[in-house]
């Protein structure tokens, strides 16, 4: 039992940093089966910082004098004691279930600390544990928000690679040759035109930049393999890295490298319509700031085409969906534990002229999609955002393959903007 008005602490079981106030130093570590608050019970007459956490767990709080709704509250006791005196918390009811309360020194940072009650209630905390840390590094935020701009970068690298080499793939498909998507650099070793080849193989290079709430870049490199299923089916597998930097105010570094595997596929249904999917596992590695952690990301994506024949050239409808899942560690300062969720649909068409510029056989072509997009972490903060997405961009032949140019703008985040310019080729052997 501890009754005294002030109390004595042993050396705490493990070391403090240097930078750690005396204060929370004393208190780091302390254990009681019962804490006694009579108006106010000091902890440590020592001064703690601004800043500096103090978490007080409990198996129960109670009141042998309950007149009216007893309630108490972390004070800074060196101004004094008296009832409520020097209260720097929320008020907190007294419980007869397990309790836990977080909070941080104020600005300006307290002469010493301990509880205190708002009337003659005779307060008992049974079996107290108290610790107090350091304050975490503000990098919440930017971990979540450079989760959600490196995902979705990492998505639309696999769909945009994805879409138009399956659709070349898959026989009867409107596309006479492997195109190009916007933002992407995609070669095909496809033995026909025509993707009637049992085996293709492909690589693909994304490059992205950012602006607005974040700046900074984003590049994904990606290779894969595929086999066809008959004269409509198309299934393989994928590999690939990638990084993403961003920065702004809040954070001096920010910065992830992951490495891909997954599986895609995809079935014709007719000579313009097909189906296509892909499931993929990633592990990421983050820097920010100081603080460094691995986190396990899932990403899922399907879609819906069709492609018409217009007099000007070749129409294509489209509707997509992706999700992501990655799990954050729990213990990583700064970030709470959990699974981060990501979604985003998008409806839109993409037309490629039949005429060829002057003196050259490319075609240009522009598309235009509306985006959904929705991001909840481990805060259970959500945000989410509507869009469109503009790109133009020029394919066609050049020497022994295909070369294509394409820009593209649009958002990626509710306040990031992200832009792409690439110049493509791939090649038939």
């Amino acid at each position: 039992m501890v009754s005294s008005a002030v109390i004595g602490f042993s050396a705490p079981a493990f070391s403090q940093s240097t930078s750690q106030s005396v204060g929370c130093a004393d208190i780091n570590g302390f254990s009681s089966p019962l804490v006694q608050v009579r108006v106010s019970q000091q902890l440590t007459g020592n001064p703690l910082a601004a800043g500096e956490v103090i978490t007080l767990s409990a198996s129960s709080v109670t009141s042998s004098q309950p007149v009216g709704t007893p309630v108490w509250a972390f004070s800074d006791t060196s101004l004094g004691s008296t009832f409520g005196g020097g209260a720097f918390s929320p008020t907190f009811l007294s419980s007869n279930t397990p309790i836990s309360e977080t909070v941080s020194v104020p600005t300006g940072g307290i002469g010493a600390f301990g509880l205190t009650e708002f009337g003659p209630w005779f307060t008992d905390l049974n079996n107290v544990t108290i610790t107090c840390v350091l304050p975490a590094p503000l990098i919440s935020a930017a971990a979540f928000d450079l989760a959600e701009i490196s995902t979705a970068h990492q998505n639309q690298s696999l769909r945009f690679a994805l879409d138009r080499n399956i659709r070349s793939r898959i026989s009867g498909g409107s596309s006479s040759e492997p195109m190009v998507t916007r933002s992407n650099l995609f070669m095909s070793t496809d033995g026909t035109k025509n993707g009637t080849s049992s085996m293709n193989a492909w690589v693909t290079v994304s490059g992205r930049a950012f602006f607005d709430g974040y700046d900074g870049y984003s590049t994904d490199v990606i290779a894969g393999a595929d086999w066809l299923l008959g004269s409509s089916g198309v299934f393989g597998v994928m590999a690939g890295v990638g990084m993403t930097d961003i920065d702004d105010s809040t954070v001096s570094k920010a910065e992830t490298s992951s490495y891909l595997v997954g599986i895609y596929g995809g079935y014709g249904f007719s000579a313009n319509v097909q189906i296509d999917g892909y499931l993929a596992y990633s592990g990421v590695d983050y820097d920010v700031n100081t603080t460094s952690f691995d986190t396990d990301r899932w990403l899922a994506g399907f879609a819906i085409s069709d492609q018409v024949a217009i007099a000007s050239g070749t129409l294509e409808h489209r509707v997509r969906f992706f999700g992501s899942w990655e799990d954050f560690p729990a213990g990583v300062a700064g970030i709470p534990g959990g699974t981060t969720e990501q979604y985003r649909v998008s409806v839109g068409m993409r037309h490629e002229w039949n005429a060829m510029l002057p003196e050259t056989y490319m075609r240009p072509w522009a598309s235009l999609d509306l985006e959904y997009g929705r991001h909840e972490d481990t805060n259970n903060l959500q945000s989410d955002f509507v869009a469109p997405r503009l790109g133009i961009g020029l394919s066609g032949s050049a020497g022994p393959g295909n070369l294509s140019a394409s820009l593209d703008v649009g958002r990626t985040a509710s306040n990031v903007v992200d832009s792409g310019l690439e110049i493509s080729y791939n090649m038939a052997f």
